[in-house]
């Protein structure tokens, strides 16, 4: 006998997200949960990113030459990551949803400066 009505497709995406694991050697002290948006997942990376960014250009400035072109390079691909995140973003099909998203981040300018904190 054949099954008339196929099995529902699998998705993956809603189930939990565990890690800071220090690599096994206890339980996950973070995660993401199941049922966040991707628009407020997406707006939330991209501020995660920049972050990122402003500490590497920080690092930078104290760093040694060798170091220095790592992080230039690091710098160069968190720039890509944010611009394909607000790609992605742009593209997005957004449904109602309630709360709103929050803003997206703009567009960093110019980095922070080591002497903005000395």
């Amino acid at each position: 006998m054949t099954k008339g009505i196929p099995d529902p497709p699998h998705h993956a995406c809603c189930d939990l997200y565990a890690f800071g694991t220090c690599n096994n050697h206890h339980a996950p002290i973070f995660s993401v949960r199941p049922g966040i948006f991707a628009e407020e997942a997406l707006v939330h990376a991209i501020q995660l990113v920049q972050q990122a960014y402003q500490s590497t250009t920080l690092a930078r400035e104290d760093a040694a030459a060798p170091a220095r072109r790592l992080l230039g390079g690091t710098q160069l691909s968190l720039e890509m990551i944010e611009a394909l995140l607000n790609k992605v973003l742009d593209g997005l099909v957004l449904l109602p949803v309630n709360p709103a998203a929050p803003q997206r981040p703009p567009r960093l300018k110019q980095p922070i400066r080591g002497e903005d904190f000395r």
